[in-house]
């Protein structure tokens, strides 16, 4: 099972849970279109994760999700 298929499983147990997503091939992974806005792409840097998360964590619009 991929990672976006693991969301949408996740999602249906708890649904008010915050996803990021991450990938060095996410251009080819079906269904990364469900990662807009919370998807880091590889390589990254240690801040850059750490800003990644912060904004998902605060993000209310994935309350309405």
């Amino acid at each position: 099972m991929g990672g976006f298929s693991l969301a949408v499983r996740v999602r249906e147990t708890h649904p008010g849970i915050r996803l990021m997503f991450m990938s060095g091939y996410a251009h080819s992974v079906p269904g990364s279109e469900q990662a807009v806005g919370r998807l880091l792409k590889k390589p990254f840097a240690p801040e850059q994760l750490a800003r990644a998360v912060r904004s998902t964590l605060d993000d209310d619009r994935l309350d309405a999700e």
